[in-house]
């Protein structure tokens, strides 16, 4: 399917991501050279090496493999890039990538020649592609950082990043403390992979979570109590 939706605004785009440090004409400009995709709820795909993915609506979850170990985790949403390395002669890694539609998304694919000749062409979409990758090593140096807490307290950090970006306000609020609902299809085996620790270890830690009511789970969703401010968002962002 083509393009035909350039400036029919679906969604704004989310803060820190590639799309969001752009011009709103080169968004344009690069959604016009690539291919519009409906990506189905709960629907599984590959990224090539031939292809660059800007994700415009819904939420996506990415697993990287290198084929030395099971792949970690990164979610994905409006605004956010997937493959971008394939358009870069360092690093092939990721060339066995996947993803899954987590919510009904759609993204515009984008050949990796094409995608390389516009950051080789355009110093300011270069420059966002180097923030943007930046931020995730960033993002990736917090988790490492928070593993020195209580895997319980590990898992809410991780369930309240991802409430903040993709959750919708939930009308109960606990403790005075706002509350989020997450829609998504968020394994215990997503979770581990992401935090690092086992299975098992994510099961004991959402049943305390649980119990002190700082969560609600069901199936496919999870209301995430959103403490203001997060005890530790002032050294995640130092």
């Amino acid at each position: 399917m083509s393009n035909t939706g350039v400036g029919s605004g679906l969604i704004a785009w989310s803060a820190n991501t590639f799309l969001a440090r752009l011009a709103s004409f080169q968004t344009e400009e690069l959604i016009r050279a690539g291919d519009e995709r409906l990506y189905r709820a709960g629907s599984d795909h590959v990224v090539t090496k031939s292809g660059v993915i800007l994700v415009r609506k819904g939420v996506l979850l990415l697993e990287h493999d290198d084929g030395s170990a099971p792949g970690a985790i990164t979610f994905c949403g409006p605004g956010d890039i997937i493959g971008a390395a394939h358009a870069l002669p360092v690093d092939r890694r990721c060339a066995g990538s996947k993803f899954s539609a987590q919510t009904a998304a759609i993204g515009t694919e984008v050949s990796a020649d094409v995608f390389g000749e516009f950051v080789t062409n355009d110093v300011v979409m270069a420059r966002a592609l180097l923030a943007h990758v930046m931020y995730q090593y960033y993002a990736e140096k917090v988790y490492r950082a928070r593993s020195v807490l209580a895997i319980a307290e590990q898992v809410l950090l991780f369930l309240e990043d991802l409430a903040r970006r993709f959750g919708t306000p939930w009308t109960n609020t606990w403790n005075g403390w706002k509350r989020a609902k997450l829609e998504l299809n968020l394994t215990q085996g997503a979770i581990a992979r992401t935090l690092g620790v086992s299975t098992g270890a994510i099961e004991i830690a959402l049943r305390e979570l649980r119990n002190r009511e700082l969560i609600e789970t069901g199936y496919r969703w999870i209301i995430v109590t959103l403490r203001e401010p997060s005890p530790y968002q002032a050294a995640d962002d130092s």
